[in-house]
């Protein structure tokens, strides 16, 4: 008899076992899966995010084409200034301009004399204002030896 209540023991402890491993292996594959599903959508997000960091170091580099090309063209602008600069600063280049500067204004002159209609100009008025006033002048009115 204490066999078979040992026996019946043994059984039932194989039972109870059996059904404690079955419900490890259940949780377990669930956490399986659940880490499964969490590793995937890891890996989504760190696509995306590959890609975003990718999308952001092309128009980084578009940027930086940009800047080297301005940076080029403002280059070249500033050597055609210096240029122009130093052409402009040659004795003959700024004696000729003064010397037209100087028939511009006594044409003005003249003409303001000679013609009541003419704008009145003071002498501080720059040449390309006294080039426009006189060209001006001279095409509304066509005024004789003008």
């Amino acid at each position: 008899e204490r066999l078979k209540q040992t026996k019946q023991e043994a059984e039932s402890a194989k039972k109870l076992y059996n059904k404690k491993l079955r419900q490890s292996n259940s949780i377990n594959k669930t956490l399986r899966s659940k880490q499964e599903r969490d590793k995937h959508l890891l890996q989504m997000k760190e696509t995306e995010h590959l890609s975003k960091i990718s999308s952001l170091k092309k128009q980084l580099d578009l940027c930086t084409t940009e800047l080297d090309k301005t940076k080029h063209e403002l280059s070249k602008a500033r050597s055609e200034l210096s240029a122009l600069s130093a052409f402009c600063k040659q004795d003959a280049v700024s004696s000729e301009f003064f010397r037209l500067c100087s028939i511009l204004h006594r044409t003005q002159a003249s003409l303001a004399s000679k013609y009541p209609a003419f704008p009145q100009l003071d002498q501080s008025a720059s040449p390309h204002e006294v080039l426009r006033t006189v060209l001006n002048f001279c095409r509304k009115s066509k005024p004789t030896n003008a």
